[in-house]
């Protein structure tokens, strides 16, 4: 096969990078918030034009093409399959919708070394990036990690799928699609080079870490039975916060220290993967309502919380333990109410948390709902069994601006990206002077 000059990638990698600039220059000129429903399940199934055939003919699968190497791999079937991320729920663009774990490829060859293994190495994820453009959604597939073998050849692609979906036909195009024979249009992902091509055929065709790939094929979203399509709505529903101005989330619980106990001030914070409680005997978010009155975008702040309040807090093993904000953080709102209840987070979360020789930082977004009749925001997992919640909050151990440090930290395996459940609830106990926080939409 005559290899395509490596000049053509420079002119494939400016082209795919112009694209990806005005698609975010759409997105930045209108909203940046955008919501998916339908599902919950997700499954991409992969067709193309089997460029073998002499007349067009639509067939299961896909077509890999290693452009410089001018090298295909086809597949005679693809799939992504997974689940939508609390569909209902606003995200940003370039912000997952859903995880596509499960990942089939059967039947893959190359023309030249036949028999071709396609092993997913990652959990890919897709991403709407932009506003819709004539029916269509610039959207992703990312987090795509694949080890490729063929004999005397080892690499692995990687990357991200760019390109467009059609919520009315369900079909995710790539770049490069649709047309005939090979596409020789980086789709976004390229060759790794960790780990690099090994292999004396890997040689001979001069793989090279940031090859680009081209994709000869589009994915239809064929839900299984119990799901429903992709839903995205042009447009993000509105509410308005009233109110306050001052709002505090305190804290209470089941002390699972005493069993039997009554609802007091406080909350447990639980570090799942080493299982290491965290009690606290006062916990508080204290702030003010954003702009009352004023209509905003479900996703955008109800009220911000730049005052922390932690006393009293200790493990059993550490012994006590502080907090310190390092960020404020803010009430958003991230659905329609359902039942009376809206799908919240407390977002921007950053705590500094030191105990004897342990340091460490808690990130992320606690996920949860918020009941304006009652004024309770309620974290996942509660109420639940156990004297802990083990269920994921949204909170992680931080890598940055250090990992847990300190010998304690070691004896108890803290390590970057462990997650944190939350035992308790929040009730917005505003100071005199200050009102509920109330919630309308139009």
């Amino acid at each position: 096969m005559m290899k395509r000059p490596r000049r053509l990638r420079a002119l494939l990698a400016a082209a795919i990078t112009a694209v990806a600039v005005m698609s975010s220059m759409t997105g930045a000129q209108a909203a940046t918030l955008y919501l998916p429903s339908g599902g919950p399940e997700m499954n991409l199934v992969a067709s193309y034009d089997d460029p073998r055939t002499p007349e067009p003919t639509i067939v299961p699968g896909i077509q890999l093409t290693l452009i410089y190497a001018d090298e295909s791999i086809d597949c005679s079937g693809l799939s992504f399959g997974g689940s939508l991320i609390k569909p209902g729920t606003v995200k940003g663009y370039g912000s997952p919708m859903a995880e596509l774990g499960t990942v089939s490829a059967p039947g893959c060859t190359n023309p030249t070394y036949g028999a071709t293994t396609l092993d997913l190495l990652s959990t890919p994820r897709f991403a709407v990036s932009g506003d819709a453009t004539g029916g269509t959604w610039p959207a992703k597939i990312t987090n795509v990690r694949w080890k490729v073998a063929w004999p005397s050849c080892d690499f692995t692609i990687e990357g991200t799928i760019v390109g467009r979906l059609d919520t009315a036909t369900q079909v995710f195009t790539p770049l490069g699609n649709p047309g005939t024979g090979p596409s020789y249009t980086a789709s976004g992902l390229a060759i790794a080079a960790n780990p690099a091509p090994v292999g004396s055929a890997c040689t001979t065709l001069d793989l090279q870490p940031g090859d680009d790939v081209g994709i000869c094929g589009t994915f239809l979203n064929t839900p299984p039975a119990g799901s429903t399509g992709v839903v995205l709505p042009t447009s993000v529903p509105t509410y308005t916060p009233s109110g306050g101005p001052a709002v505090t989330l305190a804290g209470s619980y089941d002390d699972p220290r005493v069993p039997g106990t009554a609802i007091g001030p406080g909350i447990s914070l639980t570090l799942i993967e080493p299982a290491q409680p965290i009690y606290c005997s006062g916990f508080s978010l204290g702030g003010s309502v954003t702009s009352p009155g004023t209509s905003r975008s479900l996703g955008m702040p109800a009220a911000g919380l730049d005052v922390l309040g932690a006393p009293g807090c200790v493990n059993p093993l550490m012994g006590p333990m502080t907090f310190t904000s390092l960020s404020p953080s803010n009430l958003v709102l991230a659905g329609s109410p359902v039942a009376g209840k809206w799908p919240a987070q407390i977002v921007g979360v950053k705590w500094k948390v030191t105990a004897h020789l342990c340091e460490l930082y808690l990130e992320g977004a606690i996920d949860g709902t918020f009941d304006p009749a009652t004024q309770v925001f309620t974290p996942v997992g509660n109420p639940g069994p156990g004297a802990s919640s083990m269920v994921p909050s949204g909170l992680r151990i931080a890598g940055t601006p250090a990992p847990p440090t300190g010998g304690m930290c070691r004896t108890v395996d803290l390590l970057p990206g462990d997650q944190v459940g939350i035992r308790g609830t929040f009730t917005n106990t505003p100071a005199a002077g200050s009102t509920l926080l109330g919630l309308s939409t139009p």
